[in-house]
């Protein structure tokens, strides 16, 4: 029997920790050499951590070696930039809002800069392309053209005047319409699609179009499962069986809290730059939500999917502090990794009827 197994990765920023803790004892359970997860997976796909994940293993680096760079990397990549806020400590962001960096006139608001994150990719792709990938995948990332020229009096560029945007599948594989990409380097692709606006520059990739700029692919897609499945049935119309790995990053309710006073309604946070900020995790995690219900109905129903096999890891992380998508700290790297631990203790025997159902020494 054909199986075709995807295997798809959610953003979240440092929170990839769970994602990679996850799949350090799957690999293990599913006997796997973490390495070779690229030899097990025909497609495998992600989002701005999870998109340099997917890079990494389709390029055969571990979950461990994931886990090794987060760990080691994380307050040099989260640190903030000297100049964003003369209120906020230089140091771990942890705490850093929009509001922060938003509320200081005058101030080029990006929070970090992108070359310790570009350093630490070097070191573990090299000069890598897409095209050299070992197994077929899929990254997402968002484009815009037009905008202003850089200049004294506008800190926001290049997001000025923006004249259109468009939505991104880089990939190793062409098929027109759909993906682009294969002579990019895997570094270009990992910084794009991790670009998350406020947080990073929007970037430029070499040998793209010079006007076009990138920027996090979770605008977009932070759950990838429906475009690799799309992707599967382009490369492999004649499935017979195909089986869905969609690996979340943990997620949180965002600080919103709605209030009645009399006849009025009092919401906090009260000031706009806080609702939005709120407001967009709302929207991101609403996408994230609704492709994941797409996929338990398919596989509880069945219908023209009959031979659907789909599981889904994710948890609900109940400390907002500690799970932030920017905080670097040693207590948020270890509580990602325990929920990480405790989420797979209770989905054991899902986990392992799934991996029953991949059947990866066939």
């Amino acid at each position: 029997m054909r199986i075709v197994r995807i295997l798809s990765l959610d953003g979240g920023g440092i929170r990839g920790l769970f994602s990679a803790t996850f799949l350090e004892r799957f690999c293990n359970d599913a006997k796997i050499n973490g390495n070779e997860l690229w030899k097990y997976f025909d497609i495998i796909c992600g989002t701005s951590i999870g998109g340099v994940q997917s890079i990494a293993y389709s390029n055969a680096l571990s979950p461990a070696d994931v886990i090794q760079l987060l760990k080691n990397q994380a307050e040099n990549i989260f640190t903030i930039r000297a100049g964003v806020n003369p209120l906020q400590p230089l140091g771990p962001a942890g705490d850093a809002t929009l509001g922060t960096v938003l509320a200081v006139p005058g101030v080029d608001p990006y929070i970090y800069n992108q070359k310790p994150l570009r350093d630490a990719l070097t070191a573990i792709l090299g000069t890598t392309r897409m095209f050299q990938l070992k197994t077929n995948t899929l990254i997402t990332a968002v484009g815009f053209q037009g905008g202003t020229g850089p200049s004294s009096d506008n800190i926001n560029f290049p997001y000025g005047d923006v004249t259109s945007s468009q939505y991104y599948q880089f990939s190793n594989v062409l098929i027109p319409g759909f993906t682009t990409g294969q002579n990019y380097t895997c570094i270009d692709v990992a910084i794009a699609t991790s670009a998350a606006p406020v947080f990073f520059r929007p970037t430029l990739i070499q040998g793209a179009d010079p006007k076009t700029f990138f920027i996090d692919g979770g605008l977009y897609q932070n759950n990838p499962t429906d475009l690799g499945y799309t992707f599967s049935n382009i490369l492999f119309p004649q499935k017979v069986k195909i089986c869905i790995l969609s690996v979340g990053t943990g997620y949180s309710n965002p600080d919103i809290e709605i209030t009645t006073m009399g006849d009025n309604l009092k919401v906090a946070p009260n000031n706009g730059l806080g609702l939005l900020a709120n407001s967009l995790n709302l929207t991101i995690q609403g996408g994230t939500d609704a492709v994941e219900l797409k996929f338990q109905i398919l596989s509880l129903y069945k219908g023209a999917e009959n031979n659907l096999y789909y599981y889904r890891f994710q948890r609900f992380l109940t400390d907002q502090k500690l799970s932030k998508l920017d905080n670097p700290t040693p207590e948020a790297i270890a509580y990602l990794q325990s929920e990480a631990n405790i989420q797979y203790g209770y989905d054991a025997p899902k986990i392992q009827r799934f991996i029953e159902a991949c059947n990866f020494l066939n």
